[in-house]
């Protein structure tokens, strides 16, 4: 993970270079830019705010950023599609028959659910 650091606010700059200084470089070599606004760039923004629509919220911890940068990671930069099929085999996408697409995109739903909740609630053990 490569990251730029583009902040109005010095203090926030600072603050994050030296958290995320092991994953610093610059404009054209980075996989995303983390922004204390919102900014036209060729790369995805991540941007750090107070307000509802930031991808990490101010004030956050380390572990908080850490969190928000990877979570902006995995969804913008890992699977740009949000699209739980894409990590299916491409044999499984091309079925005809629409009574099984129809229960496997029912078990996956169920699955993903599952997943969600498990994840959501770590001492409710359903």
């Amino acid at each position: 993970m490569k990251i730029c650091i583009m902040c109005n606010s010095t203090l926030l700059q600072k603050s994050l270079e030296y958290y995320l200084s092991e994953f610093l470089c610059d404009l054209a070599e980075c996989d995303f830019i983390i922004a204390d606004m919102h900014i036209d760039a060729q790369k995805p923004v991540c941007v750090i705010s107070s307000v509802p629509n930031a991808n990490i919220f101010k004030p956050f911890t380390p572990i908080s950023l850490f969190r928000g940068i990877q979570e902006f990671y995995h969804t913008n930069i890992k699977n740009p599609n949000n699209d739980p099929l894409s990590l299916l085999p491409k044999e499984l996408l091309n079925i005809k028959d629409p009574k099984l697409q129809s229960k496997i995109d029912s078990i996956l739903q169920e699955f993903s659910t599952k997943i969600y909740q498990t994840l959501n609630n770590p001492t409710n053990n359903n």
